[in-house]
């Protein structure tokens, strides 16, 4: 009778026990609210994660449809490549051939990927306002940094669309329903954000693949071109040649080598004004690489179509355009 007493007991402690909403309420694991990240570490850790946004890679995004260079909506759509045939990559063919509509889902990776980037940069944003352990200079170039990276994936958005929403960290901290338009010209928040990065960069990053001054430099002259505005970008670019660096330090200037430019020995050499960084051997199952060229393979076969995996083909006008005068493609045997 004891016994028996005695599990009833504890069966009434357990039921009793799990009907308390503590018991309920369990904190998904691996999760932070933003204001853990109000200190100099968090920031460094959202800022990276902003960086990383230029790789295209995310969990809400493609990988050729939002890779990092464009070359979906830039290389197909310019004519300097196809994609090989219509049964291959059919949303990659609808932009090459300026078929889009409302169901072409790889305008919607590139739009959730933009806007991600700029999540991110905001949440830095925010972070480095309210971190206490950071100092004025600390502060002043992590905002910096951030307000370039929303620059640019404000910048790509506007390609694509022309009427696209400005974000900034004003409409992220607003406790309910914000409507921003997309009705407006946002052409002077993309410059007053990379404005902002120019005054306030270094010349020379610790880190090759932080942004430095004259990468924000080139943003302004870009938006300027776009925006027709020929002589303040003329200026511009002329002070960028005079005067620029990349982010060690070291002048802007052409290689010897054109193929420099593509070598992974050779990257981030003289000529790079903003280079995405990859990385290898991280565990990281090659998340951390650059899968979005992985579609950018002129001679990749799978299959008994022979078109079939010729996703980013070279095509006949980019070849003529680096043709010397013997009819070869150019520049031939200039790295011995």
């Amino acid at each position: 009778m004891n016994r028996i007493f005695f599990i009833i007991a504890c069966l009434t402690a357990i039921l009793s026990g799990a009907c308390k909403k503590s018991f309920l309420n369990v904190p998904p694991q691996g999760y932070k609210t933003l204001d853990a990240y109000y200190n100099k570490d968090g920031v460094t850790q959202l800022l990276t994660g902003a960086y990383h946004d230029l790789t295209g890679i995310s969990t809400n995004s493609g990988w050729w449809s939002t890779s990092g260079t464009y070359w979906v909506y830039g290389d197909l759509t310019a004519g300097d490549a196809y994609t090989g045939g219509p049964s291959t990559l059919p949303d990659a063919s609808a932009i090459e051939q300026f078929q889009v509509t409302a169901n072409t889902g790889w305008l919607e990776d590139q739009w959730t990927t933009d806007y991600d980037g700029v999540a991110r940069s905001n949440s830095t944003l925010i972070a480095v306002a309210h971190a206490t352990d950071m100092t004025d200079g600390e502060k002043t170039e992590a905002q910096a940094e951030a307000r370039f990276l929303r620059g640019h994936y404000h910048f790509n958005a506007k390609l694509l669309w022309n009427n696209v929403p400005y974000v900034d960290e004003s409409v992220v901290q607003n406790a309910g329903y914000t409507s921003v338009s997309n009705t407006i010209d946002i052409w002077p928040q993309i410059e007053a954000d990379f404005r902002y990065a120019y005054n306030n960069l270094p010349e020379q990053q610790s880190q090759v693949g932080r942004v430095n001054k004259w990468a924000a430099a080139c943003y302004i002259a870009k938006c300027y071109m776009f925006e027709k505005k020929y002589p303040a970008a003329l200026a511009l670019l002329d002070s960028i040649i005079s005067m620029g660096k990349n982010s060690a330090g070291v002048a802007y200037d052409l290689v010897s080598c054109f193929h420099d430019n593509f070598d992974a020995a050779t990257e981030n050499n003289k000529e790079s004004v903003f280079q995405i960084q990859f990385s290898v051997d991280d565990n990281s199952y090659g998340y951390n690489s650059n899968l979005g060229e992985t579609g950018a393979v002129p001679n990749l076969y799978y299959g008994p179509d022979p078109f079939y995996g010729y996703w980013k083909k070279p095509s006949f006008n980019l070849v003529n355009a680096f043709k010397n005068g013997c009819g070869r493609p150019a520049p031939t045997g200039c790295c011995g």
